[in-house]
């Protein structure tokens, strides 16, 4: 096929060509923050519930928002990401700092704070579909793999540095309530990460699409 160019071996220089050389680490930098934040969210959810005298059993039960809010995410991003491109991984980015920096916002009521776990599920999960689904599209046939994967890998990077940085901030006494102020804090970098990587994006899927490469014909209006 053309997009091959006759390419038979790999290079890892291939990611970083041309518009790529700020795509790709611009789609890395997206996964590891969603992923950090993810596992922020999610491992220590109940421990503050906990912190501010909410039982056990009802503290748990954020876990299981978390991910039910996850799944309408996944469900209610699917047509957008199809219709708009990248674009509304950006807005999810932009909920997400408030939904997750006000988890720790001392005050609020046990049914708000549930809210705010639900949306931050929604908004994080389907971050990383959206974020999936975007990515594949960008790269020609003979490195698409080395692409997206690449991506994952430095998504993994996020998912276990999230985890061992709470628990650093908490052996040293930082209150939990400031690992959620600093996951929205992160996220904001997600958000101009994802901002300045929208326009890129929809300018390589229309040069894909005028070289006649495949890879950008399912996201019909990016």
């Amino acid at each position: 096929m053309g997009d091959e160019e006759n390419r038979t071996k790999f290079a890892f220089k291939d990611l970083l060509e041309g518009r790529l050389a700020w795509i790709t680490p611009l789609f890395w930098i997206a996964n590891v923050i969603s992923l950090l934040v993810f596992f922020f969210v999610n491992q220590w959810t109940p421990v503050l519930l906990a912190s501010t005298g909410i039982s056990v059993e009802r503290a748990a039960l954020s876990t299981t928002l978390f991910m039910l809010g996850g799944f309408a995410g996944v469900v209610a991003i699917m047509r957008p990401i199809d219709k708009l491109g990248l674009i509304p991984v950006p807005i999810l980015f932009a909920i997400s700092i408030p939904a997750v920096g006000l988890i720790g916002f001392g005050g609020l009521p046990e049914w708000a704070i549930m809210g705010l776990v639900c949306l931050a599920g929604f908004c994080l999960i389907a971050l990383q579909f959206g974020i999936i689904a975007t990515e594949s599209q960008v790269y020609p046939t003979y490195i698409r793999s080395w692409g997206v994967g690449s991506c994952f890998a430095f998504g993994r990077v996020g998912s276990f540095i999230g985890p061992l940085v709470g628990g650093a901030m908490l052996a040293q006494g930082v209150p939990v309530q400031n690992i959620f102020y600093l996951a929205g804090a992160l996220l904001l970098i997600g958000l101009v990460a994802t901002v300045r990587l929208t326009p890129l994006y929809r300018l390589r899927i229309q040069e894909m699409l005028q070289s006649g490469l495949p890879g950008g014909e399912k996201t019909r209006d990016a």
